[in-house]
């Protein structure tokens, strides 16, 4: 079986463009796909609604809704799955809050497979008080949910020896 750089090369030789998010995933695949087709590459733009997705959000009444008062607020928005993390920041959030001297919350925006898992998790380190997994949420209140915290923070893991990255 032909291995990643073997596929991503052909791919690149048969197609008339290849397209990328950001400098970071260009390099790693542009060393993959023949010189001809590295430079066929494209970035595209990641789309944002200017909007709906303004600076002038206010989280208050995510805040509110969930119990969080005015403690700092980590907060993660991501579809809920083993790859992007989530747990990687339920186990930090102790000593998060132990550094820092405060009382830190963690604010885990969206709906998936692995919200099971999370919610066990926190039982387990006993942080239910310090912890919110919300699910889904409607796009409309996307940008109050990011408002609503201090700090983004999006863990992700690399699968497929490096070859399967978080592309923004």
């Amino acid at each position: 079986l032909p291995g990643p750089r073997q596929v991503l090369r052909r791919i690149g030789d048969g197609v008339d463009v290849v397209t990328y998010l950001g400098e970071y995933t260009r390099r790693r695949i542009a060393s993959a796909l023949s010189p001809a087709a590295a430079a066929r590459m494209v970035q595209l733009t990641p789309g944002v609604d200017a909007a709906l997705f303004r600076p002038d959000a206010d989280g208050a009444s995510v805040r509110e809704r969930y119990g969080l008062g005015d403690r700092p607020v980590v907060v993660c928005v991501s579809r809920l799955m083993a790859r992007k993390g989530q747990d990687t920041l339920i186990r930090a959030l102790p000593r998060i809050r132990r550094t820092t001297g405060q009382d830190v919350a963690l604010l885990i925006v969206g709906g998936g497979p692995y919200r099971k898992d999370l919610a066990a998790l926190v039982a387990e380190e006993g942080l239910e008080a310090h912890v919110v997994i919300t699910g889904g949420v409607p796009w409309s209140e996307l940008p109050a949910h990011y408002a609503a915290g201090d700090v983004f923070a999006m863990p992700s893991r690399t699968r497929q020896r490096g070859w399967d990255v978080e592309g923004l």
